[in-house]
């Protein structure tokens, strides 16, 4: 399995905390932008924190809109983190994919050479890549 040239397990356990993440944040906006929405005649608490009403001012909006801001920047950083963490996995499976190929090739006895078409090899070799790629893209 391409997961296994990909980092192992631990490829796996980070991929699925940072899917966990990423989606998590998700979540935490759409809540987020249901509280404050409740507050838009009343005041509310969060986690012990007390929220103005909307109608209180610039300074009270100024509040609910930090939250958002920090919660969009912790979606954004999970989001690229997650991005980033999958396409390195799949460079690092694709490279050590072609690696193992090569090397088999070239351990490869003489007579597989003397049988086998060089030409085969080659079709061989770009549509396992292709394959790879477009697997892992």
């Amino acid at each position: 399995l391409w997961f296994q040239y990909a980092g192992g397990i631990l490829f796996v356990v980070v991929q699925v905390i940072l899917m966990a993440c990423d989606r998590g944040s998700y979540v935490a906006i759409d809540w987020w932008l249901s509280q404050w929405t409740t507050a838009a005649d009343q005041s509310i608490e969060v986690f012990g924190r007390e929220f103005p009403s909307q109608t209180e001012g610039r300074s009270a909006q100024f509040q609910y809109l930090s939250v958002y801001a920090v919660l969009v920047v912790s979606m954004f950083v999970f989001l690229v983190s997650r991005s980033q963490w999958a396409v390195f996995g799949g460079i690092r499976a694709c490279e050590r994919v072609f690696s193992t190929m090569t090397r088999r090739v070239l351990d490869a006895p003489m007579s597989f050479f003397d049988t086998t078409p060089l030409g085969r090899i080659i079709n061989r070799f770009t549509y396992d890549v292709e394959q790879v790629d477009i697997t892992l893209s």
